[in-house]
């Protein structure tokens, strides 16, 4: 984690934790039991802090040394919302912990150089000390992050893609969450369903959406069975034909720039997705249904100047599509689960 530190073990106060995390307006603090089965609370530091600079900057050197590629460091980019009511941090009492994190990472830059680093959700407050990001977005129904009342659009990758290398997703080809074998066998579940029958399309736009924005394919929780398994054959050819889509137009979708999307014409599907979490209990998923085109597309141009349309038609028939750009149109019909791209 990038700014937790655990409230509940004896070190906490015995380093001086208390004196460095992030205080409320009256004075107190506090922390999120993110496992619910060890129910250690993680509070939040306050960014720069010496003694629990000194604690993460020696876990880091410890990682480094230890021949990984590179690090994640949790929440940074997410959860920096909050402002501190320390009157001994350093900082203005209600200020924000950002600088003194942005000092934390920057000071990590020169520590590990070429050593990429990564963090949790878009930010505008870290990217250029980031190099790479992972963004649950493309699965805020899954996720249970979204409602009837708005959807998600691009508007970062619109605004800054090719600044980070961005990631993610809850696409899980059996929608089946990972069960830590630490955790207790009595909460696993007891019985499980040929899900992706029951949500044919959850994993497909979980998948593609992403790409869509230009970020990399990511699958979740993927294992080896999964490839192997006929159940998961079409899932499975989606994905590797989606990574190799991907590489084969990382100029557009990797370094390129996103245009207007202009307007695509096509039809739109009443779409089932199953919420259901790490921690959701025996047999107590949700459901949510919601309206998406059957073609979902984005627009770029690479460094050369070329601009290009991206199509992919996630469902299991062939749809026909018109599109038009404020840089070309284009229209036809693309076959089931097919990726595409038309010069424009």
């Amino acid at each position: 984690n990038g700014q937790a530190w655990d409230m509940d073990d004896p070190t906490f106060r015995q380093a001086g934790g208390e004196d460095e995390v992030i205080r409320l307006v009256d004075g107190t603090y506090t922390g999120i039991a993110f496992n619910r089965y060890d129910g250690h609370r993680l509070a939040y530091a306050c960014g720069d802090q010496p003694r629990y600079k000194k604690l993460h900057q020696a876990l880091l050197t410890n990682l480094h040394d230890s021949g990984l590629k590179g690090q994640y460091l949790d929440q940074i980019g997410c959860s920096l919302g909050k402002a501190c009511y320390s009157a001994t941090h350093g900082h203005p009492v209600g200020g924000s912990p950002k600088p003194g994190y942005r000092r934390q990472i920057a000071e990590y830059r020169r520590m590990f150089p070429g050593w990429p680093l990564c963090t949790e959700d878009l930010t505008e407050d870290f990217m250029d000390l980031f190099d790479t990001i992972i963004c649950l977005a493309p699965s805020m129904e899954s996720l249970g992050w979204i409602s009837h009342e708005f959807r998600v659009v691009p508007a970062w990758a619109a605004v800054y893609h090719g600044v980070n290398t961005v990631f993610g997703n809850y696409a899980m080809i059996d929608h089946i969450p990972p069960f830590d074998p630490k955790w207790p066998d009595k909460d696993r579940w007891t019985e499980e369903k040929e899900w992706e029958k029951l949500f044919p399309d959850q994993f497909a736009l979980d998948l593609v959406r992403g790409v869509i924005w230009g970020q990399q394919p990511t699958v979740h929780n993927f294992r080896l069975e999964h490839a192997k398994s006929p159940r998961f054959a079409a899932d499975y050819k989606l994905m590797v034909d989606t990574a190799k889509f991907y590489y084969a137009h990382r100029d557009w979708l990797y370094d390129g720039a996103m245009l207007s999307p202009g307007e695509l014409k096509t039809e739109v599907r009443d779409v089932k997705f199953m919420r259901r979490g790490i921690y959701t209990k025996n047999g107590e998923y949700r459901e949510m249904t919601t309206r998406i085109p059957a073609v979902l597309h984005s627009c770029w141009q690479n460094a050369k100047g070329e601009k290009v349309a991206v199509l992919v038609n996630w469902s299991y028939e062939p749809q026909k599509y018109e599109l038009k750009t404020p840089d070309g149109q284009a229209s036809g019909t693309l076959a089931p689960r097919t990726w595409a791209k038309v010069d424009l």
